[in-house]
């Protein structure tokens, strides 16, 4: 459970919680004593000294904010990342659907273009994958990997003049 939270949130975050496993179930307990209005349900988890815990554990969870802004963040998050490793693992017709969703949210987002257009090229859809990488040179100009990603899928669809003019400009070492 630690290693998700930010380093900000770990100095909010209660260290009396040493047995996760306990404290999280007496958390609940509470939390659902308190919805159902039955105290009973939360009292073996206080005779067997895990009161504190929960109380902290829920303090805690009263600290985030209300809404699903912050849900939203987690999920794109969490999507990149699913992207990326399908992407690692040669799974790159499975990263289409997730790469298309994120695309869609934030069609600038310079990854997102480069990792579509690295999944479409390489299940030899070029002319898509062009599209995509030429929008992330055009974003980003200095991002090697979109441009060598462009060339290649300029020249699998035949536009060898790419590459010429490409090897006419210079570019710092």
């Amino acid at each position: 459970m630690l290693f998700c939270l930010r380093s900000a949130d770990l100095e909010l975050f209660p260290w009396t919680c040493s047995n996760f496993n306990a404290s999280m179930n007496a958390a609940f307990a509470k939390f659902f004593a308190g919805l159902w209005n039955e105290p009973m349900v939360f009292a073996p988890y206080v005779a067997a000294g895990y009161g504190d815990a929960a109380n902290a554990m829920l303090a805690f969870h009263e600290q985030i904010p209300a809404g699903s802004d912050h849900d939203r963040e987690l999920v794109d998050a969490w999507a990149k990342y699913t992207g990326l490793d399908l992407l690692n693992a040669g799974h790159f017709k499975q990263a289409l659907p997730i790469l298309t969703t994120l695309y869609h949210k934030d069609p600038s987002d310079v990854d997102t273009l480069y990792r579509l257009g690295l999944a479409y090229s390489e299940l030899n859809q070029y002319r898509q994958a062009a599209d995509l990488l030429e929008k992330a040179v055009e974003i980003a100009p200095d991002h090697i990997h979109a441009m060598v990603g462009l060339g290649v899928a300029e020249v699998a669809v035949g536009n060898l003049s790419y590459w010429r003019g490409m090897a006419s400009q210079s570019y710092p070492a």
